[in-house]
């Protein structure tokens, strides 16, 4: 059984930390699984995209795409990515079989704090442009498979909700 896990959420507030964790629990158990963060998928196309939110969502399409074909192949996709807008997620959806939002729900703040790059820092100064959070929005999702909460929870906390849906829903262990 393959499926993907779309890792959203505000920039820093530990969809990459807990993807990693997801990650190596999955290979551990056996899976055969692929891990994709749209930060170092964004690097392929640097030269050819600007920064804005157009070339974001064009990163995000090209990840849900590659997630396509590897489900196909039954290989298990965790794809991490802000991807702030609802309608981008929603494509998505659409495109990928067994698509799961996973909504890493936490504040501005706790988000801010927990940026190891200042990043909110440059947008706040203006050097970076339409950064979610300061000066674009992030849209929530509406009903996303699985919400959580990156505030209460710890990176292995959140695994441990990751992984128990996996068994309940898929019987993925």
């Amino acid at each position: 059984m393959s499926f993907t896990l779309w890792m959203t959420g505000l920039p820093s507030i530990g969809k990459s930390t807990t993807a990693k964790q997801v990650y190596n629990t999955l290979l551990d158990n056996g899976c055969s699984v692929e891990l994709m963060d749209s930060d170092e998928h964004r690097v392929h196309f640097e030269e050819m995209l600007s920064k804005d939110a157009s070339a974001r969502d064009i990163v995000a399409r090209s990840m849900a795409v590659t997630a396509m074909y590897l489900n196909r192949r039954s290989i298990i996709c965790i794809c991490v990515a802000t991807s702030p807008r609802r309608l981008v997620r929603d494509t998505h959806r659409k495109l990928i079989k067994g698509y799961i939002e996973v909504y890493c729900q936490g504040t501005v703040e706790t988000a801010r704090q927990r940026d190891t790059r200042g990043l909110y820092s440059l947008a706040d100064k203006g050097i970076i442009k339409g950064f979610t959070g300061v000066d674009e929005v992030y849209e929530a999702p509406t009903k996303p498979e699985l919400v959580l909460d990156m505030e209460s929870l710890s990176p292995s906390g959140c695994v441990q909700v990751v992984m128990k849906y996996l068994e309940d829903h898929l019987n993925v262990r």
